[in-house]
C-alpha cells in the first residue's frame, strides 16, 4: 500500500459525520455521533484547508525496444513489452497479496489493545520498533475508522511512553529513509472532506511524529521519565507555557492528566499568583478537553473527561482563595486574565456536576463536587470583605450558566439533572 496510492472514486467520499454535511442528523445523539464543539478549538482546527490536493502519475515501466519500427526489432520488441508486462502483473499479484496480509495482520494487533501495550511497556526495542510498523500500516488504511483507531493509539502510547515512542519511531523512519512529516502528510488523501472526529486525532499522531524539535513532545519525553501520577503542577508548567496551540494543549492535557500526582497548585498558585499563564492555559485546556468528551458521549453512560485533575485544580484553586489576603481578593474580581481563570473555574464545575460520575465517591475528599455553584461561592468566600469577589463569582452563573446548559445538556443522572427534577416538583406543588 504505497504512500500515494489512488483511492477508488475518491473525489465523491467524505468522511463520516461531517459538521458541514447536508446529511448530518440533528437532534438526539446517538451512542456513536460525534458533535463537535464550536469552541476556539474548532476555529482553529477549521481555519486549515481540510483537503489537500496532489497529484500522482503513476510510471508502468513497458521496456519498449524498438517496436515503433517496421521489420525484425518490431517482432522483438512487442514480445519483450509482453514478456516484461506478463512479469510485471504477476510480480504485482504476489507483492499485493503480500502487503494485504501484512495490512490484515496489522489491524489484528491493533485491536488487540493489551498486545501493543504490554510491548511498549518492555524495554526491547526492537519489538518497540515492530509495533510502530503496525500502527503506521494501519495509520495509512483506505479505511478512514481504522485510520481514527491508530492515530488515537499513537497520541495514548506517546501519552503513556512518550520517550520509548519518540526514540522508536525515530529509528524505524531512519532505516525507512523517510521523513515523518512527509508520511503523516501522506495520510490525508485527496478528494476527501475529513470530519473533526478524523481530523483532531491526525493533528495530535502529526504533532506526536513531527521531525521537528518540537519543545511539547521533547518535553514531555524528559517529564516521562517519572512513574505513573509522581509529578507534581510545577513539572507542567514548561509545557504549559510551550503550547502553540489548542492540539498541543489537548496532548498536554492528557499527558498531565497520566503524571499528575494532585499535589502543588495551592503552592504554585501562592508563588505565581492568579494572573499565571500556565494555569490559564491548563483551566482551558481542561475545559476544551470537557467539551470533546461531552460532544462524543454515549448517552447511556457518564462522560468520561478528566476527573481526577479537574477535581486537584478546582481544590487548589479554592483553597487558595481561602488563604488570599482582602486586599488580593479584591483585585482577583477585577484582572482580565484572573476573570478568564474564574470562568473557566466555573464551566469545570459545571462539567462535573453535569457529567454523571458518581458524586458519592468524591463528596467526602471534593465538598464542592455535589455543592450548586452559588453554595460553592458563599462557602469558600463567607465573610463581608469577601463580598466583591463573591459578587464576581456568583454573576458567572448568569453570564455563563444558560448557555452551557443548552450546549452541554446535563446527563439524566448526574447532580444538575436530579436538582432540575427537584425544582420542578416544588414548581408544580
Amino acid at each position: 500500500m504505497g504512500t500515494h496510492e489512488r483511492i477508488g472514486s475518491s473525489s465523491s467520499r467524505t468522511s463520516e459525520d461531517s459538521p458541514n454535511s447536508p446529511n448530518r442528523s440533528s437532534g438526539v445523539r446517538s451512542s456513536m455521533e460525534f458533535c463537535p464543539p464550536f469552541s476556539s478549538l474548532l476555529e482553529e482546527l477549521y481555519e486549515e484547508t481540510r483537503t489537500t490536493v496532489f497529484s500522482y502519475e503513476s510510471t508502468i515501466s513497458t521496456n519498449y525496444t524498438m517496436s515503433n519500427l517496421a521489420g525484425p526489432g518490431r517482432n522483438l520488441g512487442n514480445l519483450y513489452s509482453w514478456a516484461g508486462s506478463s512479469l510485471e502483473r504477476r510480480l504485482g499479484k504476489v507483492v499485493n497479496r503480500a502487503a494485504m496480509r501484512e495490512y490484515d495482520e496489522a489491524v489484528r494487533r491493533l485491536r488487540m489493545y493489551s498486545f501493543l501495550d504490554k510491548i511498549f511497556a518492555g524495554e526491547d526495542p526492537n519489538l518497540h520498533q515492530g509495533a510502530c510498523e503496525v500502527l503506521l500500516i494501519c495509520a495509512r488504511s483506505d479505511d478512514l475508522s481504522i485510520q481514527v483507531e491508530a492515530f488515537e493509539r499513537i497520541v495514548w502510547n506517546f501519552v503513556w511512553w512518550t520517550s520509548k515512542l519518540r526514540a522508536a519511531f525515530t529509528s524505524v523512519f531512519k532505516r525507512r529513509k523517510e521523513v515523518s512529516d512527509i508520511v503523516t502528510f501522506s495520510w490525508r488523501r485527496p478528494g476527501i472532506e475529513y470530519s473533526f472526529k478524523w481530523l483532531l486525532p491526525y493533528k495530535q499522531a502529526s504533532l506526536c511524529l513531527s521531525s521537528h524539535l518540537d519543545s511539547t513532545i521533547e518535553l514531555a519525553a524528559q517529564l516521562n521519565k517519572a512513574r505513573y501520577r509522581d509529578l507534581k503542577f510545577s513539572h507542567f508548567e514548561g509545557l504549559l507555557l510551550g503550547c502553540r496551540n489548542s492540539v498541543d494543549t489537548l496532548f498536554v492535557t492528557k499527558f498531565i492528566d497520566f503524571h499528575f500526582n494532585g499535589k502543588g497548585i495551592e503552592g504554585y498558585l501562592r508563588r505565581k499568583g492568579f494572573n499565571d499563564t500556565a494555569i490559564g492555559n491548563f483551566a482551558i485546556a481542561l475545559v476544551n478537553q470537557w467539551e470533546l468528551c461531552f460532544s462524543r458521549r454515549n448517552p447511556s453512560g457518564p462522560v468520561l473527561g478528566p476527573l481526577k485533575t479537574t477535581l486537584h485544580l478546582l481544590d487548589g484553586v479554592l483553597r487558595s482563595i481561602r488563604n488570599t489576603e482582602i486586599d488580593v481578593l479584591n483585585e482577583l474580581s477585577e484582572h482580565v486574565a484572573i476573570l478568564s481563570l474564574w470562568k473557566s473555574v466555573f464551566q469545570l464545575h459545571y462539567f462535573l456536576r453535569s457529567s454523571g460520575r458518581c458524586a458519592e465517591d468524591w463528596e467526602r475528599v471534593y465538598p464542592f463536587f455535589t455543592n450548586a455553584w452559588k453554595i460553592l461561592c458563599t462557602d469558600y468566600l463567607p465573610n463581608s470583605e469577601h463580598s466583591k469577589l463573591r459578587q464576581s463569582l456568583l454573576s458567572l452563573d448568569d453570564i455563563h450558566g444558560p448557555a452551557m446548559f443548552k450546549r452541554f445538556p446535563p446527563l439524566e443522572r448526574s447532580l444538575i439533572n436530579r436538582e432540575e427534577k427537584v425544582k420542578t416538583i416544588s414548581a408544580s406543588q
